[in-house]
């Protein structure tokens, strides 16, 4: 489970996270809850990335990126303000996400671009498209 309100400090960020649980896609069930939580990081007072993310332990179905199997996680997105981008805070984010996920037990992570200019950013960080529209998977190691 995610530890809620979580702080992590990388080099010049602070990151909080909240743990939330997300109703994936359009749930019926109490078991259509999925474990996830939102990154949000500053530098100072200022914002400069948020991410939203998934844990999937039994694995489940997601409209973007198809069947997820189980102990995977999904990164909905990851967003970094214009005036922070190339400055690595999104590969800082996304580095953290990973040790929380590894914490958690997933075995891979995927990520759903909608941005073009995100695939760059995905190849990167190691992860690989999967011939899926605009989703990329790296094994956790």
């Amino acid at each position: 489970m995610i530890k809620g309100g979580k702080r992590v400090k990388t080099n010049d960020l602070v990151c909080n996270i909240e743990p939330h649980f997300t109703m994936v896609p359009y749930p019926r069930r109490k078991e259509d809850l999925t474990e996830g939580g939102i990154w949000t990081c500053r530098k100072g007072r200022k914002k400069v990335a948020q991410a939203n993310v998934q844990f999937e332990l039994e694995g489940r179905y997601y409209p973007l990126s198809g069947d997820i199997p189980a102990k995977s996680g999904v990164i909905a997105n990851i967003e970094v303000a214009e005036t922070a981008r190339g400055k690595g805070y999104g590969s800082e984010v996304l580095k953290d996400i990973e040790r929380e996920a590894k914490e958690q037990g997933m075995k891979r992570m995927y990520a759903t671009s909608v941005l073009f200019p995100a695939e760059g950013f995905w190849k990167k960080q190691g992860f690989i498209h999967t011939g899926q529209r605009r989703v990329w998977i790296k094994k956790l190691e």
